[in-house]
C-alpha cells in the first residue's frame, strides 16, 4: 500500500510512540475509572491516530467508502503527517490546524461481569471502522482499539460552507496538554466493541492466554 520508505517514516514518526504510550505502565496511573497518562505527547498521538486512519483509507475496504468521499480532509491528513504539524498546509486559510475538525479521543475498555478475560480485551487488535451508531450528515467516526484503549476519530465533511469545529462534548476527548486523564467504560456499555467480541466468540475464534 506504501512504499517501504513511507512504512519507514510513518513507524518512527508515529507507532513506535503510539505503542509506548499504551504500553509503559511506568507512565500509566491506573484507578477504577480511569487512566492517567503521563508525558503525554498531543500533537503526536493527534498525528499517530490520524494516520492510523489515512492509512486504512487508501485501502479497499468498504468502511472506508465514506472516507474517500473527503478527498480534500484525506490531502490535510498526508500533509500533516508528513510535516509533522498539525497546521495545515500555507496555500489554506492562515492558523487553520487539523484539530480544528478533527476530534480525537480516547477510552479504556474494562470487563468487569465476567463476560470474557481483561486479558483477552488488552490483546485485541482493532482495525479502523466506521461507527454506525453516530447519525450526523457532516460528521464520519471511525474507532479502532489497541491494548483495550478504544480511540475515536470524528471527521468533518468539508462543503462549500467551509469548516466547522465539533463542538460537543465528547467522552475522552484528548486535549493539548502534557498529562491526559481518560475514562474507563465498562464492555457491557459498549455495544460496538461487545458485538465484535460476541461475532469473535460466534466464529470460534482463539484468544491468546
Amino acid at each position: 500500500m506504501l512504499c517501504g520508505s513511507c512504512e519507514g517514516f510513518l513507524s518512527q514518526a508515529y507507532e513506535k510512540y503510539g505503542t509506548r504510550l499504551f504500553k509503559n505502565k511506568r507512565l500509566i496511573l491506573e484507578s477504577p475509572d480511569s487512566r492517567v497518562f503521563l508525558k503525554f505527547d498531543y500533537q503526536r498521538f493527534f498525528l499517530y491516530a490520524t494516520s492510523i486512519l489515512w492509512r486504512a483509507s487508501l485501502s479497499k475496504q468498504s468502511d472506508f467508502v465514506l472516507a474517500k468521499d473527503f478527498a480534500l480532509i484525506s490531502e490535510f491528513f498526508r500533509s500533516c503527517i508528513q510535516r509533522q504539524s498539525l497546521l495545515l498546509p500555507s496555500s489554506s486559510e492562515p492558523g487553520l490546524r487539523l484539530d480544528h475538525f478533527v476530534t480525537v479521543s480516547i477510552v479504556k475498555v474494562t470487563e468487569n461481569t465476567d463476560l470474557l478475560p481483561q486479558s483477552v480485551i488488552d490483546s485485541t487488535l482493532m482495525y479502523p471502522r466506521l461507527d454506525l451508531n453516530i447519525e450526523r450528515a457532516t460528521v464520519v467516526t471511525y474507532y479502532f482499539m489497541v491494548d483495550g484503549f478504544v480511540v475515536r476519530l470524528s471527521v468533518h465533511k468539508i462543503d462549500s460552507s467551509g469548516f466547522t469545529s465539533l463542538g460537543t462534548a465528547i467522552l475522552g476527548r484528548i486535549k493539548d496538554r502534557s498529562f491526559i486523564k481518560i475514562p474507563t467504560i465498562d464492555i457491557a456499555n459498549y455495544p460496538a466493541i461487545l458485538r465484535f467480541f460476541s461475532a469473535a466468540a460466534k466464529a470460534k475464534v482463539q484468544w491468546p492466554k
